[in-house]
C-alpha cells in the first residue's frame, strides 16, 4: 500500500538532519584497501632456533626518497603479529620461534588516510623441533679444495691436510681415497701419493642424532710422472783445482717436455752452468749439485738429480831445472838438479819435498836434493811432495842420474867470470864480437857454439865469432861435448844484447 507523501512528516530538525548526511555520504572519498602478499602464503615451516623469515609486499608502497636511501613513508607501514607468543613471537618485524606448535602471523598495514585503508593478511606458522648441527668441514690447506685447485703431486710425495675443525665428543673424521693405487690417505690424514692418476680425498663427519648431521669434504689429488735426472759421469765427480782440463758432469732428463730445469750448489767452492760445466774452481772440499726440474701441471712433477762433487786441491808437476836427465862425477862430488818452483805458492812448502835414489850403491841423495856420487852408473833420483791438506796433493817428479869417474868441466867465459853478458854494436866492424870460452879440463871434447834467435845474431859453432842481424836479445851457448873417460858434456848459456 502506497504512502502518499503529505501523509509523512517530519519535524524541523530531522530533515535537516537528514539532509546533511545524505550530503556527506556523496562528497567523501573512499580510500584503497592494499593487498599484501607473502613469499609463502599458506603455510611456513621453521624449526627452533633457525632463522625464521617469511617476507611480505604491499600493492600499496608510497614514499618519497630522503637522498640516503630510504623513503619517507605516506602508505602506511606494515608489522607483523602472532595469535600465540608462546610458539612463536615477533617484535613487528622479526620472527622468534619459541617451541614447537602452530600459530597464526597476521601482517597488518596501517591506515593512512588520503593513501590506503587498513590491509591485513595472515599465514600459518607451523615451528617445528630444532635441526641438528650441520658441521661445515674445513681443510688445513683450505685452498686445495675441489672447487679451487687440485693438489699436483709426484709419486712419492706426501701430503699434509687434515680437517681441522672441532670435532663433537665421541664422534671423529673418516678419511678416505677413491683410488689408493694413486693415492693413500691414513686415519690422521696423512697422503702418500704412489702413481701417476687422480684420486679424490674425502673427510667424513657421520650423523649422530641429536649432535650432528651428516657432513664431508674432499678435495682432489692429480699424481704427475716424476722426471729421473741422470749424469754423464754418474752421481760422483772429482775435479782438480789449478787444471787446465774442462770439467763437465752434463744431466739429462726422463721428460725433455716438462718443466724448466735449475742448478744449485754451494758457490763457496766453484760455479756452474746450466749445462753441467765447471765454470770457476774456487776452493777444494766435497759439495752437493742440485738439478731441479720444475713441475709442470698435466705433465711432470718436480724432479731433483743429485751428485757429489770433490774438487781436489791441486797436483804440481815436479820438473827439474837441469831437466830429466843429468850427470854427475865422482871427482867433482856433491851436485843438484833443483826442482824448477813453476806451480805458485810451491816454493813456500819445499820442506815437504824428499827425495830417494833407486840405488843407493852409484849415488845417494840429501833431503835438500844434494846427490852424493859414489860410482859410475846409472840411477833415478825422486821427488815427492807430500800432500799439503787443502793445498797440495802428493805429487812426484824424477830426472835419470848419470855417474860418471871423470871431471865435468866449468865453463866460463875468458873475459868475464861470474854473471857477465855478451854484448854487441850492429853495423860496427871495428872489433870481433866473439864469446870465447875457457875450460878447467882442456884436454878434454871440443867447445860448439848455438845462438837461440838466428833473426838476432848468428855464432859460428867453432869459433864463437857472433854476427849481429838486428837489434834485441837472444841466448848463447856453449857445450863442451863428453869424450869417455876424459870429460863429461858441460854447458854454459849466456844472454847476448844486440844493440
Amino acid at each position: 500500500m502506497a504512502i502518499p507523501m503529505s501523509s509523512l512528516r517530519f519535524s524541523r530538525p530531522v530533515f535537516w538532519l537528514l539532509f546533511l548526511l545524505m550530503f556527506s555520504c556523496f562528497d567523501r572519498q573512499i580510500d584503497p584497501v592494499p593487498v599484501l602478499t607473502f613469499q609463502a602464503n599458506k603455510v611456513l615451516f621453521c624449526n627452533l632456533e633457525s632463522y625464521c623469515s617469511n617476507p611480505v609486499s604491499s600493492s600499496i608502497f608510497i614514499g618519497i626518497p630522503t637522498g640516503n636511501g630510504t623513503y619517507l613513508m605516506q602508505s602506511g607501514l606494515i608489522s607483523l603479529s602472532s595469535s600465540d607468543p608462546s610458539v612463536a613471537e615477533t617484535d613487528g618485524y622479526n620472527i622468534i620461534t619459541k617451541k614447537t606448535g602452530e600459530c597464526t602471523i597476521t601482517a597488518i598495514q596501517r591506515a593512512a588516510p588520503g593513501y590506503n585503508a587498513e590491509g591485513r593478511k595472515s599465514y600459518k606458522l607451523i615451528v617445528l623441533p630444532k635441526l641438528d648441527a650441520l658441521p661445515e668441514l674445513s681443510w688445513y690447506q683450505e685452498q686445495f679444495r675441489d672447487v679451487y685447485v687440485p693438489f699436483y703431486q709426484g709419486a712419492g710425495d706426501s701430503i699434509v691436510n687434515p680437517i681441522i675443525n672441532s670435532i663433537p665428543p665421541g664422534q671423529k673424521i673418516t678419511y678416505s681415497s677413491s683410488d689408493a693405487g694413486v693415492a693413500s690417505v691414513s686415519a690422521e690424514g696423512l697422503v702418500k701419493c704412489h702413481n701417476v692418476g687422480q684420486a679424490t680425498i674425502k673427510a667424513e663427519l657421520m650423523e649422530k642424532p641429536g649432535v650432528n648431521r651428516y657432513a664431508y669434504a674432499s678435495y682432489k689429488v692429480i699424481v704427475d710422472p716424476t722426471p729421473v735426472i741422470t749424469f754423464s759421469e754418474g752421481n760422483s765427480y772429482t775435479c782438480t783445482m789449478g787444471s787446465s782440463e774442462t770439467f763437465a758432469n752434463t744431466w739429462t732428463t726422463s721428460i725433455p717436455a716438462g718443466g724448466p730445469v735449475g742448478v744449485f750448489l754451494d758457490t763457496y767452492f766453484a760455479s756452474i752452468d746450466f749445462f753441467g760445466e765447471i765454470r770457476e774452481i774456487r776452493k777444494p772440499g766435497k759439495t752437493l749439485v742440485y738439478f731441479v726440474q720444475e713441475a709442470k701441471h698435466g705433465v711432470n712433477a718436480r724432479g731433483v738429480g743429485i751428485y757429489e762433487l770433490t774438487i781436489l786441491p791441486p797436483k804440481p808437476t815436479l820438473e827439474f831445472v837441469q831437466g830429466a836427465e843429468y850427470t854427475c862425477s865422482t871427482i867433482t862430488g856433491g851436485c843438484k838438479n833443483e826442482v824448477s818452483y813453476s806451480y805458485w805458492g810451491l816454493f813456500d812448502y819445499k820442506d815437504h819435498i824428499s827425495y830417494a835414489s833407486s840405488d843407493e850403491t852409484i849415488a845417494t841423495v840429501s833431503d835438500e836434493g844434494i846427490v852424493n856420487p859414489i860410482r859410475a852408473g846409472e840411477v833415478t833420483i825422486t821427488a815427492t811432495l807430500a800432500e799439503v791438506p787443502d793445498k797440495f796433493q802428493e805429487c812426484t817428479g824424477s830426472y835419470s842420474l848419470t855417474v860418471i869417474d871423470y871431471p865435468i868441466p866449468v865453463l866460463e867465459l875468458s873475459y868475464c867470470w861470474g854473471g857477465c853478458s855478451v854484448t854487441c854494436q850492429l853495423g860496427n866492424n871495428s872489433y870481433v864480437c866473439e864469446m870465447d870460452i875457457v875450460s878447467d879440463v882442456p884436454q878434454g871434447g871440443a867447445i860448439v857454439y848455438s845462438c837461440s834467435d838466428p833473426s838476432v845474431a848468428t855464432i859460428d859453432s867453432v869459433t864463437g865469432v857472433i854476427t849481429p842481424i838486428k837489434i834485441g836479445h837472444a841466448m848463447i851457448t856453449a857445450t863442451q861435448l863428453e869424450v869417455p873417460g876424459v870429460n863429461g858434456a858441460a854447458s854454459k848459456t849466456m844472454p847476448l844484447n844486440i844493440y
